[in-house]
């Protein structure tokens, strides 16, 4: 019985995470973590090959893993939407394109 309440517990983290986009800002919920941003927080969305995730580079200079978009399973998907979330946090952010770090 105790196994299975573990197994529960670990297969309800594992399907916590998830990034969800908004016209305020983004909310990154991943395995013990939730934090919302405005979209002016995100400088850049990055999904590199042979990254395990997406991760935001923030305005405080950190980095931010967005464990919801995920190439492992579904590469092609993860990939759409990692482009539909930087093309939202371009259109969206409040810093100019040509102040934004490469």
């Amino acid at each position: 019985m105790l196994t299975a309440v573990l197994l529960d517990c670990v297969l309800l983290l594992l399907a916590r995470p998830k990034v969800v986009a908004e016209e305020s800002g983004v909310t990154v919920v991943n395995l013990t973590s939730k934090r919302r941003l405005e979209w002016a927080e995100i400088v850049r969305v990055n999904l590199r090959p042979g990254d395990p995730w997406v991760f935001l580079d923030l305005s405080d200079g950190t980095s931010l893993p967005a464990l919801g978009i995920q190439p492992g399973i579904a590469k092609a998907r993860a990939i759409a939407d990692a482009r539909a979330l930087r093309a939202l946090a371009e259109a969206r952010s409040e810093v100019a394109p040509e102040d934004r770090r490469s």
